[in-house]
């Protein structure tokens, strides 16, 4: 295990002094943006931080900086790989030791990043919340010999239910932290976090402690506006009005229907312009992407599955031909006009029969009681004689919900490393592995030959959780993988994992009456917190007042004050 060590305030000194220069010579900015410097400084300096900056104040920059400037590896948590390879793509095009892991690398290259990983040759390493399960990552960190890493989390509104963007993967973040590096410095971003979302971060990383700095979340240069249109003809009118407007923009649906039906609109007005949803393929909404960024399209229109990565400064207006399902949200959105810092015009359609689709989609990300028991069910007839079960991706990814109210009611328990079945390879006689053995390695490879034969076969496809039950049940998975990978870099025997899955012990054969309790009371409370975000857009929508100060009072921050002389209702 990594252990963290103090700064010395020499090396913080000078590591200022080089986050300055990188800042100017890699990055290519004159000066720091408003509260980047602090932010840096505190990451410097060894602190937890919980940062909150609106879109488009420089967010990346207040950990890539430190990365580059500290000793050591940084580890950046993110939640989308094209989020990812934007970022990446601009740091390695000044040849920095800078790489991204994630499920699209080609077998050869992810070897490679391992590689790179566990000789210390990298200073920053990207990857998604579900890569920190996956013992061959958490072993390779460990075997890099580095000193303690610098975690950051990037979307941390993902890590919290009351966020507008909740990710289950991102809460076994601490856990990870905990195996590898103990209580190694962890600092979060977000753009949007309300005060019970930030003291829930905090809660849910364990780093209660850690100092939060909230910015000026007031967007000057971002015109707001609020148009009453309670049909799809209005709507549709309204947009060709507002298209009068030059430079590139992007129009917000709440669902696919309406994002291909408002696109062909455009299309038909003789307008550049294509649809983004997740109805798409990967590869055709990448395509979108980057015609977008590339000035090649000028208008998008999207549901929100379009917004995280989109680093385009010029973007001109920001159409919300629905509103969405929470104020938090609409800001997050909004904020991804106007970055260079001249005016972008950012108008919400609003029709008070819009509400319906947001209800809906309440009710389906927050399944009840019954779906609960029914997923409990099947995993019931999945599980193995020693009450594990092991959920393929696509189980997880549909069902994670069901899954998060089974763990929280205390059925389930999730696993902290991913399992799956693995394929084995002597890599030579076994006597003469055995002869290569630590007393360790022989107890594995002797366990592989009680259970498959390995001797006389050369070759085994196993379950390594089984091999772990019936062996060594005093051993974490982890363990025994580790074990495994070191006889692999040793030459004893090759270890090539299969598809990894998500595991989890089952703690019950049922959902009683006491369990059913609380899985209804915690879905009552998420629907009802849910319908309270949902209430605030719609009171937008009404408002005769500043649009601005209802905005800002709403994100607990400081308004600009009565009139802002700069929205529909102040003009």
């Amino acid at each position: 295990m990594m252990k963290a060590e103090e700064p010395h305030p020499s090396r913080q000194k000078t590591a200022i002094t080089t986050a300055r220069r990188l800042v100017r010579d890699v990055f290519g900015f004159d000066d720091f943006l408003p509260f980047q410097e602090e932010i840096i400084e505190g990451a410097l300096g060894g602190e937890d931080l919980l940062v909150v900056l609106p879109t488009g104040s420089g967010k990346s920059l207040c950990f890539q900086v430190p990365a580059l400037s500290r000793e050591g590896l940084t580890i950046v948590i993110s939640p989308l790989i094209a989020l990812m390879k934007d970022q990446i793509d601009a740091l390695r095009a000044h040849n920095l030791p800078v790489r991204c892991l994630h499920s699209s690398l080609p077998r050869a290259e992810a070897a490679q990043v391992h590689a790179d990983l566990r000789a210390g040759r990298l200073k920053m390493i990207y990857v998604s919340p579900e890569r920190l399960r996956d013992s061959f990552f958490l072993n390779s960190l460990i075997a890099s010999a580095q000193p303690a890493p610098l975690w950051v989390v990037d979307e941390a509104h993902c890590i919290t239910e009351w966020g507008h963007d909740f990710r289950t993967d991102y809460l076994f973040i601490p856990d990870a932290i905990e195996l590898v590096a103990g209580t190694s410095q962890l600092v979060m971003f977000t753009a949007t976090a309300t005060p019970i979302v930030r003291e829930d971060i905090l809660r849910q990383m364990r780093r209660e402690r850690a100092r939060t700095v909230y910015g000026n979340f007031d967007r000057p240069n971002l015109y707001l506006g609020c148009r009453q249109a309670n049909s799809k003809s209005d709507k549709l009118r309204t947009i060709s009005e507002l298209l009068r407007r030059p430079g590139p923009g992007v129009i917000y649906t709440a669902t696919r229907r309406q994002c291909e039906d408002v696109n062909r609109f455009l299309q038909e007005l003789g307008r550049n312009s294509d649809y983004y949803h997740a109805g798409r393929s990967a590869e055709a909404r990448a395509d979108v992407h980057e015609r977008f960024l590339s000035n090649r399209i000028d208008m998008v229109v999207a549901t929100n599955a379009f917004g995280m990565g989109v680093d385009k400064s010029d973007i001109r207006f920001i159409i919300h031909y629905a509103h969405p399902g929470s104020i938090d949200a609409y800001y997050q959105e909004i904020g991804r006009g106007g970055r260079d810092g001249e005016r972008c015009d950012c108008i919400l359609l609003f029709s008070r029969f819009d509400r319906k689709v947001q209800e809906q989609f309440i009710v389906n990300s927050t399944p009840g009681l019954d779906e609960v028991e029914e997923r409990f069910a099947a995993i019931q007839q999945m599980k193995t004689w020693h009450g594990e079960v092991a959920l393929k991706r696509s189980f997880y990814e549909e069902h994670n919900v069901e899954l998060f109210e089974l763990e929280k009611a205390g059925l389930l328990k999730r696993r902290p490393v991913m399992g799956g079945r693995a394929s084995i390879y002597l890599s030579r006689s076994f006597d003469r592995a055995l002869d290569m053995c630590s007393p360790r390695q022989r107890a594995v490879l002797g366990a592989l030959e009680s259970e498959v034969g390995l001797s006389s076969k050369g070759y085994a496809d196993v379950d390594v959780n089984e091999i772990r039950m019936a062996h060594f049940p005093d051993t974490s998975t982890f363990s025994l993988e580790q074990t495994l990978l070191e006889m692999n870099e040793n030459g004893i025997l090759a270890y090539r994992p299969a598809e990894r899955r998500i595991c989890y012990k089952v703690l019950e054969k049922s959902v009683g009456a006491s369990a059913g309790a609380r899985i209804e009371e915690n879905v009552s409370q998420r629907r009802a917190f849910k319908r309270r975000r949902l209430e605030m857009i719609i009171e937008y929508g009404a408002l005769r007042s500043c649009l601005r100060e209802y905005l800002l009072s709403a994100l607990a921050d400081r308004p600009a004050g009565p009139s802002c002389g700069f929205c529909d209702n102040c003009l």
